[in-house]
């Protein structure tokens, strides 16, 4: 199993999150823009929506974000 590493990107405002089963059906709200899983914003990636966290790139860097409810 992977090591998952975390990071806030301040860049990054991951203000919502919705999981399903489906990939197609996931998607989150960063910086007032819906994405889907590999979906950019500015030079980052949206790899992969998990239940309660993303996956982020950019370039060959990969980290996860967390998301918190406010």
């Amino acid at each position: 199993m992977e090591q998952k590493k975390f990071k806030n990107d301040p860049r990054i405002e991951l203000q919502a999150l919705v999981w399903a089963e489906k990939p197609a059906d996931r998607f989150v709200v960063i910086n007032n823009q819906l994405l889907k899983e590999g979906g950019t914003i500015d030079t980052i990636v949206v790899e992969k929506i998990n239940p309660d966290d993303i996956r982020l790139a950019e370039g060959n860097l990969k980290w996860y974000q967390a998301f918190q409810v406010r």
